[in-house]
């Protein structure tokens, strides 16, 4: 008790007044008690950065972080003073002593710059006033305790960091922190208030430190059973209590909030109302609309609408003015808190008089109704089996919450798009109804709800709907679905007898039950047993004393349909009777597609090089592409103005299809391709865009001579007496070529070659080949035509050039079974397969190469080419030429040299 009793009042006495703690005191090394003159010391910042509490334990560890650092200002003053070593007698020797000289294991003034570091704790009485201070060598209380190992470093380290263990006496403690440099020692210092920690078995007894006879039952006594029971058992019940009222008061807040939850207020400006399929505003079609439903009733259209990006079903109801109560508020609670697969969820509801609405699920499939009129939806017995049954569940779920339907019909039972049946227009009656007895009145308006309708409730003043009422509804449900019925003729007709009104009334009351001999030949395996089917009908329209509720007509629906199947499997069932008619179908239009496509692509491949004209396909851009060597073809029919003005034009059509259908089949023999023809002018070029070295002369040129040849023989259709006289105009050179316009894109070809080329046509002669020098080089170079020079001519824009006549070949024409087939003709295949006409020559090719004039190198350059395109055929693109010829293609290559192909 004395103990605790004295750390009551050190914890009383406010800590002293200390030194500030960014104040630094300075002595000699020898300084002590009697020489105790504090120096001046300039240039010195000697502080603590991380300073403990104020107020601590005496048994908790203590971090110190002193921060110190010497100017060039002290460096100076202590070697005035002869403070440093007599060997440093310059300020920046000292400066470079302390921040980078070296330090000795055993640190001295002469091997370290600081060669001692100390932290030291000074008991302080309760005497001590700012005069006093507690110097390393005078304790005020005659004790001094040193808690570090001393260290030591360079004043280049601005941060040192010690840790006192635990202070050795309660009350106001100095902290010391101590410098030495040469022969000077430099002090800082702080001040701590610390009490003894309570410790339990101590012999007192502290309550200011939580002990108590719970926590330290040693110091404080052992409390008293009685307490410590009743205050256990108090405890446990203020838990129970507490944890009750706060789940009491989670749930009653959560059932407030969900009362007065505002979220399921609609307004009409979010809403978009569509009616037979056309969207309206939910102003325009408020003004349309009366009393619609949300069903199709005769003479008014089925209504629903979008809400963001839901789809609702929209009850309008008439009300002048419109107040929401504490009561409705409940209804509309319990309503949205109803949830079951089989019954419509509520969205919202729109409650701006006159017009309120109610938004319900949207079931694209409508009513039950039109399900059962309808032709094109299942009408296997699985399917509908399935129907009434989700009724049952839907309203058996609605009975449990205690909701009555009390208007349950074919209208108000919908389907949704997975082929549910959900139960729609209930709840909600003080807003759906101005009183109670409209439920029933509003109903009755419709002739085809009188079916539905329990005798009991057919009086003038009928009672509120139960349970019963709902039971012989469903029971007419059953026989809709089972046989649907035509409605009856209107029994308010003006020429009806009151007799005849009186039957027709009676039909529209009754509904007749299923007739158990018309099912007989359209039975199938899920097809009920009919009898006990009609039975539950029957026992549904029974009296109301007898009349079953939905629990007993679910168990006998169970043992009606034991096997009750998903909708979407039905659906599916069907799906796979038609897929393989499908199947078949779509695979005659699949042979059709293909065959399309193919006339597709060859039509485009005449049109654009296959290359260009796949890129253009998939989107991509052609870019324009340049071609070191090609030679171009230009032909025209002479005399072709006078040949006109004497023909119709529908004969010029005539005369240049018949002339460039002939001219088609000659050039696919060679490796050309054919430009554009404009009028009575036809383009051809060789080496664009397939790049086939200087083959590309000989091509153009062959070609050439067999156009000529044709044109001697052609008869112009309606004048068989007037020659068709063509001039031809080779050149070679480089080209661009790009495709050229978005509409009817066309393959160009663009540079002065093609300006060459025209030249040498618009200056030749009839019946002549026309080829400029460059195209002569190549042709002299290969070999295989025999040429007339014309000499120097004047060509417009060139100046003067020596050209050329094409005469003829050295070598027999090439057969048309010896001329290669042009890549762009022919079909990718995975491995190419070697023809005829490149490996195997026919007679009258053989015979034309194994002529007397084998010596002739033209001849020897025709085979080369066969075997240079057979190669091109199988080897990968890009591939060198020359690497892919075999030594037999080598062998035959004979002089004058053929060039790198």
């Amino acid at each position: 008790m004395i103990l605790a009793l004295v750390t009551v009042i050190l914890i009383l006495l406010a800590p002293v007044e200390l030194q500030q703690q960014d104040v630094h005191h300075c002595w000699k090394v020898e300084a002590d008690s009697l020489t105790n003159s504090e120096l001046e010391c300039p240039g010195v910042t000697a502080r603590l950065l991380k300073l403990p509490d104020n107020s601590t334990f005496a048994d908790i560890p203590i971090k110190i972080t002193a921060a110190f650092n010497l100017t060039m200002e002290f460096y100076t003053w202590a070697i005035e003073k002869k403070y440093f070593p007599n060997r440093i007698q310059t300020a920046e020797a000292a400066r470079e002593f302390c921040e980078n000289g070296p330090c000795s294991e055993a640190p001295a003034p002469e091997t370290c710059c600081i060669w001692r570091f100390t932290v030291n704790t000074c008991p302080v009485s309760k005497n001590f006033t700012n005069r006093a201070f507690c110097g390393p060598w005078l304790p005020t209380d005659g004790v001094i305790v040193g808690h570090n190992r001393p260290q030591f470093g360079l004043a280049s380290r601005s941060l040192w960091n010690a840790t006192i263990p635990e202070l050795i006496l309660p009350g106001n403690t100095v902290i010391l922190v101590t410098f030495f440099i040469g022969l000077l020692k430099i002090s800082t210092n702080t001040a701590l208030f610390s009490v003894l920690r309570a410790v339990c078995g101590d012999g007192a007894c502290d309550p200011s430190q939580n002990e108590t006879c719970v926590t330290c039952p040693k110091d404080c006594g052992a409390c008293s059973l009685e307490a410590r029971v009743g205050g256990a058992i108090i405890a446990v019940v203020f838990l129970i209590i507490m944890g009750t009222g706060a789940i009491g008061l989670f749930f009653f807040r959560r059932s407030r909030l969900a009362l007065w939850d505002n979220s399921w207020i609609i307004l009409r400006e979010n809403v978009i109302i569509i009616a037979n399929n056309n969207q309206k505003t939910s102003h325009a079609i408020l003004e349309e609309s009366g009393d619609n439903s949300d069903e199709e009733e005769e003479g008014k259209p089925f209504i629903y609408g979008k809400i963001g990006d839901t789809l609702v079903s929209v009850k309008y109801v008439e009300r002048e003015q419109f107040l929401l109560t504490k009561n409705i508020r409940k209804e509309i609670k319990a309503m949205r808190q109803l949830s079951h697969r089989n019954l419509c969820q509520l969205v919202g509801i729109c409650l701006e008089p006159p017009e309120l609405a109610i938004f319900m699920e949207y079931c694209p499939k409508r009513s039950l109704r039109d399900v059962c009129h309808n032709e094109v939806m299942p009408s296997s017995w699985a399917f509908k089996l399935s129907l009434i049954q989700d009724i049952i569940c839907g309203v058996e779920f609605l009975h449990a919450h205690g909701f009555i339907h009390g208007r349950l019909n074919s209208q108000n039972c919908v389907v949704d798009d997975r082929l549910t049946c959900k139960i729609t227009d209930f709840g909600l009656e003080s807003i759906r109804y101005n009183k109670p007895e409209e439920k029933l009145e509003t109903f009755l308006e419709d002739p085809r709800n009188w079916a539905f309708i329990a005798p009991e409730y057919r009086g003038n003043a009928p009672a509120p709907p139960n349970i019963h009422m709902d039971s012989f509804s469903y029971g007419t449900i059953m026989c809709e679905v089972a046989q649907s019925r035509e409605d009856p003729e209107d029994f308010n007709a003006p020429d009806l007898t009151e007799g005849e009104r009186q039957e027709l009334m009676v039909q529209w009351w009754d509904y007749p039950l299923p007739n158990v001999d018309a099912f007989e030949g359209c039975a199938d395996d899920s097809t009920p047993n009919m009898t006990e089917y009609i039975n539950l009908i029957r026992l549904c329209w029974s009296p109301v004393d007898v009349r079953p509720a939905f629990d007993v007509i679910r168990a006998k629906m169970d043992l009606i349909n034991p096997r009750r199947k998903n909708p979407i499997d039905i659906i599916l069932s069907l799906m796979e009777k038609y897929s393989a008619h499908l199947e078949s179908i779509v695979s005659e239009r699949t042979q059709d597609l293909i065959a399309e496509k193919q006339r597709t692509d060859e039509l485009l491949h005449s049109m654009l090089p296959k290359t260009i004209a796949n890129q253009l396909r998939s989107g991509q851009a052609v870019p324009a592409e340049a071609y070191s060597s090609c030679t171009i073809y230009f032909s025209d029919i002479v005399g072709f103005t006078n040949i006109s003005s004497d023909s119709t034009p529908f004969q010029v059509v005539a005369l240049l299809n018949k002339l460039y259908s002939e001219f088609d089949q000659i050039i696919d023999r060679y490796d050309v391709y054919k430009v554009e023809t404009i009028g009575d002018a036809y383009m051809v070029a060789s080496g664009v865009p397939r790049r086939n070295g200087q083959r590309h002369a000989v091509s153009i040129t062959d070609m050439a001579l067999d156009l000529v040849e044709v044109s001697h023989s052609f008869i112009i259709p309606h004048m068989p007496n007037e020659p068709l006289k063509i001039r031809v105009g080779l050149h070679s050179g480089p080209v661009c070529a790009g495709v050229v316009g978005l509409k009817m894109p066309r393959y160009c070809l663009f540079g002065d070659t093609v300006n060459t080329a025209s030249r040498m046509e618009s200056n030749g002669e009839a019946y002549k080949i026309h080829c400029s020098d460059a195209t002569h080089d190549i042709l002299s170079t290969l070999g295989g035509f025999h040429f007339e020079e014309r000499g120097t001519i004047e060509v417009k824009g060139k100046g003067t050039m020596r050209t050329w006549w094409v005469t003829g070949r050295t070598r027999p024409p090439i057969p048309p079974d010896c001329c290669p087939i042009p890549i762009r003709r022919t079909k990718k295949t995975k491995v190419p397969t070697p023809r005829r006409s490149s490996r195997t020559p026919p007679k009258a090719c053989t015979s034309a190469v194994q002529s007397p004039t084998k010596g002739n190198p033209a001849i020897e350059i025709i085979e080369s080419e066969l075997m240079v395109d057979q190669k091109i055929r199988s080897t990968k693109p890009g591939a060198p030429l020359i690497d892919s010829l075999d030594k037999k293609v080598k062998a035959s290559l004979a002089p004058p040299p053929v060039p790198h192909l």
